[in-house]
């Protein structure tokens, strides 16, 4: 249950910001290796709590479309930029994002998510929010 495992990571760790859970109502129930997928979140948790420049806490949504159950992670502020698009992903690209250090950062544990969920038969993406702020959507392939 994709729930229960969001959950557990929030639970487990300490973001520094809060989060808010969105339509969590029901079992959303996926097929993978949770210590893989706990990994994911949390390195996805930690990036959208570095990005957070706001009081307004991030957001946790999931939603169902044509098989597969969406998760996506919104932190409100900083954006990343949408010409990354075709590299954030990549191993080894260059990316400044905000963190506590500012430091530049070599886009390895993002290619690593990436790896993690299409292992899943899923995908992961981001989107740039005009009002500021970054989403993270992870699409994973919803079993009976």
């Amino acid at each position: 249950d994709l729930r229960m495992i969001v959950e557990q990571t929030i639970h487990n760790n300490d973001f520094g910001v809060k989060f808010t859970l969105e339509n969590f109502e029901t079992e959303a129930p996926i097929q993978v290796d949770k210590d893989r997928l706990s990994q994911v979140l949390s390195y996805l948790f930690s990036k959208i709590a570095d990005c957070s420049l706001s009081e307004k806490p991030a957001k946790i949504t999931l939603s169902r479309k044509d098989g597969y159950i969406r998760i996506d992670i919104t932190g409100f502020g900083y954006s990343i930029p949408q010409p990354l698009k075709t590299s954030l992903f990549q191993k080894f690209s260059k990316v400044l994002l905000p963190d506590n250090n500012k430091r530049e950062k070599t886009g390895l544990e993002l290619s690593l998510c990436k790896a993690i969920i299409e292992s899943f038969d899923g995908t992961i993406d981001f989107e740039t929010l005009p009002e500021g702020g970054t989403t993270f959507c992870i699409e994973l392939p919803e079993v009976d």
